[in-house]
């Protein structure tokens, strides 16, 4: 017996990749009607962070990252007019982004992830792995990856 998540999580870089998780989110008939958390996490170092934080308006930052994910979604429904069955909202965070997605999925009770992998391009990405894999090994949910 299968039934309609209720929330998706997507986690995204806004790059353009964005794009096809969304497609491939919403292309999934079983997915009608759910809620879409679009998900972008900033990884900023502790150390920066706090240097950043006495410098530099990041209230400021955030709400123009915020604005920079609310774009790529408006892109996104300007292309593929008609109806959309679908709420999506968008959260910036900041933090590690492994962690972050697994807290975000977990506080907002999400049935599925759906995320990109990017192919190791480093010595350093093949050993330390992706965010895509620390999530894949740790998440409570289906986690779907579309790799780039």
């Amino acid at each position: 017996m299968s039934h309609s998540p209720s929330a998706i999580l997507i986690p995204s870089d806004l790059t353009g990749e964005t794009r096809h998780l969304l497609d491939y989110a919403l292309s999934q008939p079983h997915q009608a009607g759910a809620r879409i958390i679009l998900l972008h996490v900033v990884h900023i170092g502790e150390h920066v962070w706090s240097m950043l934080a006495k410098a530099y308006d990041t209230k400021g930052l955030e709400e123009q990252l915020r604005e920079l994910a609310n774009g790529a979604l408006a892109a996104y429904v300007a292309d593929h007019p008609g109806d959309h069955p679908f709420k999506v909202e968008v959260q910036v965070h900041w933090g590690q982004p492994a962690e972050m997605v697994l807290s975000v999925a977990d506080s907002e009770k999400v049935d599925e992830i759906v995320m990109g992998r990017h192919r190791p391009d480093s010595v350093k990405g093949f050993f330390l792995g992706s965010t895509a894999d620390k999530v894949l090994r740790a998440a409570k949910v289906p986690v779907t990856v579309i790799p780039f």
